[in-house]
């Protein structure tokens, strides 16, 4: 799995106790243009956001 953009050191930790760093590819923020050719070649995108104020009305610009 490729995780793209910010990933919460919370996440990050529950994907390494649960030994599952090796089925992860964590990829940080990448440019627009690779973002679309990952979304191109993706199966499956998944947007996830907190629950919160700041995202109520949030939208991405880039699913990957």
């Amino acid at each position: 799995m490729k995780l793209i953009g910010a990933v919460s050191n919370e996440v990050l930790e529950s994907i390494s106790n649960y030994n599952l760093t090796s089925f992860v590819n964590h990829l940080g923020y990448i440019s627009h243009g690779e973002a679309l050719q990952e979304q191109r070649s993706s199966q499956v995108l998944l947007l996830v956001e907190i629950d919160s104020e700041e995202t109520k009305c949030s939208y991405s610009r880039k699913i990957v």
